[in-house]
């Protein structure tokens, strides 16, 4: 598979077509467009996410942090899980404590002794009640395997600070537009600089290289929504146009 230094940082996919329009009133019709529904992932303690958090304590403390900047604002950020944790991968109960990135790592390889089902995005596949009407349909519409997606909401007038995510020869992210704005902007660096798109909610499939340092920056008076879909597979990358 293609790695992030073989791929573009944003891209489209031209076979995919979302209808917006719907998948709104879906989100509506099922109380998802109700922010109070959505979870800081940091600070929760129970749901689909929770193994996860345990198991990456790493994650916690430095994926949205700089030494400038706050870390995850629950207010700001929040997500809704639309997957979860496959139970029968699971060794036991999971081992809290802080870790490192190398260490991190290591947990997510299956052929390694320090290896931990719950680190592992791979294991994220499970549907939840959730992924019903629309939010089905354009899950079927990938061939490759979903391992982890939601919906994740950034508030008015916050940014998520750079971080890196995951190379996509282990995961390869897409991006799906619902509720956005013309001074949403997403920003990755790249060898020839930063690089700084805006996606519409244009029913377009987005793909984002996560395995490049990146950040984004919501300067509207208005939420940003994304339907965000994590994949363990490049082959929805053979209809990808580089932007």
């Amino acid at each position: 598979m293609k790695t992030r230094k073989q791929l573009p940082a944003f891209g489209y996919l031209n076979n995919f077509h979302i209808d917006t329009p719907q998948l709104i009133k879906h989100l509506k019709d099922n109380s998802l467009l109700d922010w109070d529904h959505y979870v800081d992932v940091k600070a929760s303690t129970d749901g689909a996410f929770t193994p996860f958090i345990k198991a990456n304590q790493w994650t916690l403390d430095n994926l949205f942090k700089e030494a400038d900047a706050p870390s995850l604002e629950s207010e700001k950020f929040r997500q809704i899980q639309l997957t979860e944790f496959d139970k029968s991968k699971s060794r036991g109960p999971v081992e809290v404590k802080a870790t490192t990135m190398i260490e991190r790592v290591k947990r997510q390889d299956p052929n390694d002794p320090r290896y931990v089902p719950e680190a592992d995005d791979l294991n994220y596949g499970v549907r939840t009640n959730m992924v019903t009407g629309e939010i089905e349909r354009i899950f079927d519409m990938f061939t490759s395997r979903i391992t982890r997606a939601r919906l994740a909401y950034l508030g008015a007038g916050h940014e998520i600070k750079p971080h890196f995510d995951y190379d996509p020869s282990y995961v390869t992210r897409f991006h799906i537009p619902v509720l956005t704005h013309p001074d949403v902007s997403m920003f990755m660096l790249t060898k020839q600089g930063i690089q700084e798109q805006h996606l519409p909610a244009d029913g377009r499939v987005y793909f984002f290289n996560a395995g490049l340092k990146h950040w984004v920056k919501n300067n509207s008076p208005h939420p940003r929504l994304h339907f965000i879909i994590d994949v363990h597979g490049q082959s929805e990358l053979e209809h990808l146009i580089p932007m």
